[in-house]
């Protein structure tokens, strides 16, 4: 892959800064959002904790959607304009082909996570929604996160994402022309 106007080289960089924003974003997110289970084998809650310590969690974990789903539009938007400018350049560039394939492979799980992420964030800031047990919280927070199939595809989908830094920077597959 060869960038040949200042405007790819441009949006190059716009997108590995989405995309690193993005990738950094998620984690921190997920990590807060998983501190509200026990450290166990086993999805279950804390014990012992009130309703507004576990909804000052999920308020953080949906204030944080703010700054990680713009990022990630931002960057799926980069790769679909780089897989289309980019096509004929698959046979030199495996890295880049491979990178593309694994980021829209792992497309549709994530903007399924953003879809859940901004119902959450719906009901919390403009429903004024404060009840962690309540159905929406249920729905759009705790089963993301316990339900088995959502839980490993979204991981699957972020260890896609992280791969695509490795082949970025390596660049396996590339042929001399």
């Amino acid at each position: 892959m060869n960038l040949q106007t200042k405007t790819e080289k441009l949006l190059a960089t716009i997108f590995m800064l989405a995309f690193t924003l993005w990738l950094g974003g998620s984690l921190i997110r997920t990590i807060v959002a998983y501190s509200v289970f026990d450290t166990s084998a086993t999805q279950t809650l804390i014990s012992q904790v009130s309703n507004d310590i576990l909804m000052q969690t999920v308020y953080l974990f949906a204030a944080a959607t703010v700054y990680t789903l713009p990022t990630y539009l931002i960057a799926l938007a980069i790769v679909i304009y780089f897989a289309v400018k980019y096509k004929k350049e698959y046979k030199t560039a495996g890295w880049l082909f491979m990178s593309i394939v694994l980021f829209l492979i792992a497309a549709p799980m994530q903007l399924y996570n953003a879809y859940l992420d901004v119902q959450l964030s719906m009901h919390i800031f403009w429903g004024g929604n404060w009840e962690f047990y309540s159905e929406q919280i249920q729905n759009f927070f705790l089963k993301r996160f316990t339900t088995i199939w959502q839980n490993s595809f979204s991981g699957l989908s972020y260890l896609a994402n992280l791969t695509i830094i490795i082949f970025i920077v390596w660049q396996p597959l590339k042929k001399k022309v």
